[in-house]
């Protein structure tokens, strides 16, 4: 059906990459600090990157491990990997080696390439900490000049393969591993074809065209780094602006140099620029459009970003999986825009089911079940495919949602982040969504914690500035807002930030530690 529809061309990444080169070689494709380059300079570092790799044995379905910060050398390595047909494996930058250790022994890479040190960190040094297995031939660095420069190299009868060329649209493209904080992460794999689905969905919906500018502030190694960093500019031909590390001056001071019109991001990147010193004087009137994903997005996100940035702005959603199942459009009103997730891009689709599976009427919740043409091809490990996956290839969000009338998905929870107190199922989506509406509130995290009567009570992690908000407070506001005796909290506890994982996520695993000793 995909193929029929001319949504899967059985194209390469590198092959669309090449084709954008030849459109516009002059255009400035990317701005890292001072530095600038035209397509046709970072098609030139791709295929001195790529030759340094078929040097060395990495070939087609190769695993090339990537853990480098948001550099221009790193789009220009992950361009040289698909070039030559291997799979591109981006490591978060902070990861060190309890996950390092896990990734490498699983994805099996041909090739490790890391920064010679950044931010404190010497990475090769790091690296050799690790019981590397031999199927890791390489270790690499990014050297001074645009060039990799061979750290270790472990023995190899392996011949060099000079004529090794791009993939085709099923062959594998990329191994991205899930964040989560309590479970084993998992490796999951994207094909051409998949990947080129996700990137045209977001160029069309987005309607990111060539003279945009897009600004790059999230961490590369996830989906959203593929996405924006290397799909959407293969795609549109618009230059892209890299700020590595995330600071909210930089990003107003670049807004304002570079004229940025996207920025995609997370509701904490906003609320950094908005209190920014100088954003009240900031000249942002360049953004078109600052999307939000990745973590819980409130409808005052996207009214802020709305009024402040004087941009239109919008929920997205999606996971490692299916990276963007639905947004928001411009078709859509304020309100949709800010308290739904939108409708599915492109060919993607939704279901909601019951506990058995089947579909639920308009406006019930239920689970989502996704599928569509950037659906994953699955996992690393195959023993997880059964469990996240129907018979007939719908994947199981793991989120509680709802679907209005007009297809608007809503996501009311998460299936396993629910409080059962005393057999009476409780949503903290639900509370932390009312509380996040109270002015004092910057953030919110809502957690079970042991109880031996009721097997769970509720707790309200805040962070709030206000000395007056107190848990009498917090219940007033939410009996006011029409909350149930039984959803109220039975325990509040006020801090100045709320912990995040590596990719942006409230961390409710420290917060349930903290709510049941607390």
């Amino acid at each position: 059906m995909y193929r029929a529809s001319g949504v899967w061309r059985d194209e390469s990444v590198a092959s669309r990459f090449a084709e954008s080169i030849a459109r516009r070689p002059a255009s400035i494709a990317i701005v890292d600090g001072d530095r600038r380059l035209t397509l046709a300079e970072l098609g030139g570092a791709t295929s001195r990157f790529a030759a340094t790799l078929r040097d060395v044995g990495v070939g087609p379905g190769d695993v090339v491990s990537v853990q480098l910060p948001s550099w221009w050398q790193t789009i220009a390595i992950s361009q040289a990997v698909l070039a030559i047909g291997g799979v591109l494996n981006p490591i978060l930058p902070s990861y060190r080696q309890r996950e390092l250790s896990f990734i490498i022994n699983e994805a099996r890479p041909r090739a490790v390439i890391v920064p010679g040190r950044y931010r404190g960190v010497d990475y090769p040094a790091l690296l050799s900490e690790l019981d590397l297995p031999e199927h890791a031939l390489l270790t690499a660095r990014t050297g001074d000049a645009d060039d990799l420069v061979i750290a270790r190299a472990a023995p190899s009868s392996r011949p060099a393969r000079s004529t090794a060329g791009p993939g085709r649209g099923d062959d594998i493209a990329a191994l991205l591993y899930t964040s989560g904080t309590t479970s084993t992460p998992k490796g999951v794999l994207h094909t051409h074809n998949t990947l080129l689905a996700e990137g045209a969905g977001i160029v069309g919906t987005h309607e990111i065209t060539p003279d945009d500018v897009l600004m790059f502030t999230m961490p590369f190694g996830h989906i959203g780094g593929i996405l924006y960093a290397i799909l959407v500019p293969t795609l549109a031909g618009n230059r892209t602006v890299l700020m590595d590390p995330w600071d909210p001056a930089t990003a107003i001071d670049l807004i304002e140099r570079e004229q940025i019109t996207v920025q995609p991001g997370m509701p904490v990147f906003l609320r950094g620029m908005l209190a920014s010193p100088g954003f009240a004087q900031a000249r942002v009137g360049s953004l078109r459009l600052f999307p939000m994903g990745g973590s819980t997005v409130a409808a005052r996100d996207v009214d802020d970003a709305r009024e402040s940035l004087g941009c239109a702005s919008k929920r997205t959603y999606g996971s490692t999986e299916l990276p963007t199942l639905t947004t928001g459009t411009a078709s859509d009103t304020p309100d949709e825009l800010a308290t739904t997730e939108g409708r599915p891009i492109g060919a993607n689709e939704v279901r909601i089911v019951d506990a058995d599976g089947n579909d639920v009427a308009p406006g019930q919740a239920g689970e989502i079940l996704g599928r569509g043409p950037e659906l994953c091809a699955g996992y690393l490990d195959a023993r997880f495919n059964a469990a996240a996956f129907t018979a007939d290839g719908w994947f199981r969000t793991g989120d509680l949602g709802t679907v209005d009338a007009t297809g608007h998905l809503t996501v009311v929870g998460r299936l396993k982040d629910v409080i059962i107190r005393g057999g009476e199922n409780i949503s903290p989506k639900l509370i932390e969504d009312v509380l996040l509406e109270h002015p004092s509130v910057a953030g919110v995290g809502v957690v079970g914690y042991p109880d031996p009567l009721y097997g769970e009570r509720v707790c309200a992690v805040v962070a709030t500035t206000d000395a007056d908000f107190g848990f009498t407070t917090m219940i007033d506001y939410l009996k006011g807002r029409g909350l149930a005796s039984y959803q109220l909290p039975e325990k509040l506890l006020v801090r100045a930030e709320l912990p995040y994982t590596l990719t942006g996520k409230l961390d409710k695993s420290s917060l349930r530690d903290e709510a049941a000793v607390a």
